[in-house]
This record gives C-alpha cells, sequence and structure tokens, in this order.
C-alpha cells in the first residue's frame, strides 16, 4: 500500500484572512473570527490499495478536515463502518464507476438503496449514523471529512441561524462538489505542502456549499442562501451568494494548489 500525505503549511490566521480578502471576495464576506477555529493543519492522504485485507473494517476519521482518496485495485473482503469522534459529515464523491451489484450501502444500519454510480458522482452522509459500505471490485473514491463545528461556524458567519442537521444524499449529481474534486486529484498525495490559501480556500468554499445544499435548518431559521431577502442584504452577501453556488468557484483551485510543484 502506498500512502503519501502532506500536512499544510502553518500561518498566522490574521496573515492567511489578508492572502484570503485579496483573492476571493466569498470570503470577504464570512465573519472569519467565527471561523477561526478551523484546523490549521490539514491532512492530504492518498492511499492506493492492491490487497483487500489491507482495508480495515472500521476507518475512524481525524478530529480536523481532510481530504483522503482512497483507490483500491480489488473489491473489498467485507464492509467497512467509518466513525468520528465529533459530529462530522463525510463527502464521498466517486472518481469511477461501479456497477449496481459491485456497491452496497448502509445507514443507521438500514440498507440504502443505490443505483448504478457515474464518475463524479456525491454521497453526503453525516458520520452520526454509522455509515458502512461495501464494494465488489476495484473503486476510486475522494473522502472529505468536515466537521460539524466549522460548518455551524460558517452558518453563523451567514446570519442563517441553527443547523439541525444535514440531508442525506446518495449517488448526487453534485456539480460544485464533482469539479472541486477534479481540480483536487492532480495534487492529492503530492508530496510537499499546499500553502495556507489554498487550504483555507477548499474549507470554506466546501463548508459554504454544503451549508447552501444540505442543511436542514431549525424552525424559524433563515432559509440557507436561499433565502435571498434574508441574506442577501449588501453586495458582499451577494457575491458569496453566487459564488457558492458556482460550480466554476472550484475551477480556480487547481491554480491555487501550484505551490506543490
Amino acid at each position: 500500500m502506498t500512502v503519501r500525505i502532506g500536512p499544510s503549511g502553518i500561518q498566522s490566521w490574521s496573515q492567511r484572512r489578508r492572502r484570503v480578502f485579496a483573492e476571493s471576495p466569498i470570503f470577504d464576506c464570512l465573519c472569519f473570527e467565527n471561523v477561526s477555529n478551523w484546523a490549521a493543519t490539514t491532512m492530504w492522504q492518498h492511499l492506493h490499495v492492491n490487497d483487500a485485507s489491507l482495508i480495515p473494517a472500521v476507518w475512524r476519521a481525524p478530529d480536523s478536515f481532510s481530504v483522503l482518496r482512497l483507490e483500491s485495485e480489488c473489491g473489498m473482503a467485507d464492509r467497512i463502518t467509518k466513525l468520528a469522534s465529533a459530529p462530522a459529515l463525510l463527502v464521498s464523491v466517486s472518481i469511477r464507476s461501479l456497477a449496481i451489484s459491485d456497491y452496497q450501502l448502509w445507514v443507521d444500519d438500514k440498507l440504502v438503496p443505490t443505483p448504478f454510480i457515474p464518475a463524479f458522482r456525491s454521497n453526503v452522509l453525516d458520520l452520526d449514523a454509522k455509515p458502512r459500505c461495501w464494494a465488489g471490485r476495484a473503486f476510486d473514491y475522494v473522502h472529505y471529512h468536515v466537521p460539524c463545528k466549522a460548518l455551524d461556524d460558517i452558518a453563523a458567519s451567514f446570519a442563517v441561524g441553527s443547523v439541525a442537521g444535514y440531508k442525506l444524499a446518495v449517488v448526487e449529481e453534485d456539480l460544485v462538489l464533482s469539479q472541486l474534486t477534479k481540480s483536487l486529484l492532480p495534487y492529492i498525495g503530492r508530496e510537499g505542502l499546499p500553502s495556507p490559501l489554498s487550504v483555507d480556500y477548499l474549507q470554506l468554499i466546501l463548508g459554504a456549499h454544503l451549508v447552501q445544499r444540505y442543511a436542514r435548518l431549525a424552525k424559524g431559521s433563515a432559509d440557507a442562501f436561499g433565502g435571498i431577502g434574508a441574506l442577501a442584504k449588501t453586495p458582499r452577501h451577494r457575491v458569496a451568494q453566487r459564488e457558492s453556488r458556482r460550480p466554476d468557484s472550484a475551477l480556480r483551485l487547481g491554480e491555487r494548489m501550484r505551490p506543490f510543484d
């Protein structure tokens, strides 16, 4: 099994915030004091497996935001259970297609019907539901582990209100997640350090998109990024709303990852 790990470099949040403000208008709309506890180091891994016995029965997510590409040349001997020590979402994007007979998913111990899985389709799962999955042949997925605390901070920054939970999504056609993943693929697991700006850009774009598209808001809260009257009070907020909806927001991420080179 080949493993490549590259944690991000570390700068003070104020330094990174100034650089982020200069680069993208969406971040100028965020109250960064509310998201300053996002992890300063992000784990980037590419695990390449050619032996089913090397795939663990239980996968424990790290405490912080992380990106993992799990590429296997073989199917799984048994299903894998995914756990987290704190509330978090698992966003999984398929890199290659899987037939109906070659993939199964359980959520809260219930089998979830899954169709044919084309490349670059997404699952959004709450790790509190202890999701389990099984693949019967070679597979390739990019997994984003996103702590809910960070998502709550983003929701607070946009005055969305309290988030009650997140919608289950299985084999979702999500253009933002697919384009984001395509932009990241050449860099996951590469040697070297991504710039702190790149990490911040990824975390915030991904988090804002998840809140906008998948959040279930508590009663009385504003409609997440969809309630135009509730959120678009200033031009800066309107820019943030547009950016979080656009799949081409991810296109620029490749340029931001060039410090790897």
